[in-house]
């Protein structure tokens, strides 16, 4: 899909003496008493010269108000080389930040490795790796690391994803889980007995686990608001995805959220990236085709506004969605226009 920005823009020299263009409010509060406040950012990089672009952003955010980052996924483009070399050079740039930065994976550097241009690797031996390399222990990546609750580790099934993740801070709950782009992994129709398919079935078993198990969190502990992260985007698919894949992965996916976030009631922001279309809306609608209205969408910027990130500040002292998640996106100045 052709990303594109979805929200009012400044200029001039308002813009110029804050330091950031393009920013987007979703909601402004003179007085906002937020339970806390992180950074979304996600499809970056997506090329050597990217890295630094990823590096002036998460500088951006240390400096910010912060107090953690969620990446969304998509470390590198679909037709980047998907060897060992390349993912650790991103995830050791992701490890440099310099605040807590949880990360999400994306298809790009598993399911789409497959690809010639990425080297024709096996998706499964790829998500392994990734599994080894990023998600060894109850922590967040960055200097500062945050600790959190794996999956794997609160159950005894076999190939239970250690990277789906989950904490909270004060009384709003945190929750990742593996649900990548490229149609959840979920092989062609035609090729229904694809390896692949079983690697979605099991995965999305244990998707639907974690999110019953978190939402039984969500209604025991004191908690008053729910954010819900993964990669890929649930809600739209191109005319090649829809060309690829006859079937669609999500389904059972926005059914099972649309069910489960109703039934909890409380305010919850859907955090996502994949389409690179910073927008912000409710998407989420149940079986008879009705907006849950306690569940607001964000998607973040990506390729190729890789200087962007979005700052999210969260409100329970509020009670509807777009109250409760105050939405901020940012960007950074090219260089040369921050020259005196």
């Amino acid at each position: 899909m052709k990303a594109a920005f979805m929200c009012a823009t400044t200029s001039g020299l308002m813009a110029r003496r804050i330091g950031i263009i393009g920013l987007c409010i979703l909601s402004v509060h003179p007085a906002l008493a937020q339970s806390v406040r992180f950074a979304a950012i996600g499809d970056l990089p997506y090329n050597t010269a990217d890295e630094r672009n990823v590096d002036d952003v998460l500088q951006d955010i240390a400096n910010s108000q912060s107090e953690f980052i969620i990446h969304l996924g998509d470390i590198k483009s679909g037709s980047e080389y998907c060897g060992n070399d390349l993912l650790d050079r991103r995830l050791r740039q992701l490890e440099s930040s310099a605040k807590p930065l949880i990360y999400t994976v994306g298809d790009n550097e598993w399911t789409d490795c497959h690809r010639r241009p990425a080297g024709g690797f096996d998706p499964l031996e790829r998500l392994q790796w990734l599994r080894k390399r990023a998600f060894h222990k109850p922590v967040s990546l960055g200097h500062t690391p945050l600790a959190v609750q794996q999956q794997a580790i609160l159950t005894d099934a076999a190939n239970t994803p250690s990277e789906n993740l989950r904490w909270q801070r004060g009384d709003v709950l945190f929750v990742t889980f593996n649900i990548p782009g490229s149609n959840n992994n979920y092989w062609a129709q035609q090729e229904a007995d694809h390896p692949r398919n079983a690697e979605f079935a099991t995965r999305r078993a244990h998707n639907e686990a974690w999110l019953s198990d978190s939402i039984s969190k969500a209604r025991a502990g004191n908690v008053k608001a729910v954010v819900l992260a993964f990669q890929g985007n649930p809600f739209e698919r191109d005319s090649a995805e829809q060309k690829s894949h006859l079937r669609d992965g999500f389904a059972e996916w926005r059914s099972q959220l649309a069910s489960q976030l109703k039934s909890l009631g409380k305010p919850t922001l859907l955090l996502h990236g994949d389409t690179h279309a910073h927008r912000i809306d409710q998407s989420l609608r149940d079986d008879k085709g009705q907006i849950v209205a306690n569940v607001l969408r964000l998607e973040t910027f990506g390729f190729p506004f890789t200087r962007n990130w979005v700052e999210v500040a969260v409100d329970t002292s509020k009670t509807l969605p777009r109250e409760v998640f105050d939405i901020r996106a940012k960007r950074l100045l090219p260089d040369d226009d921050n020259k005196p």
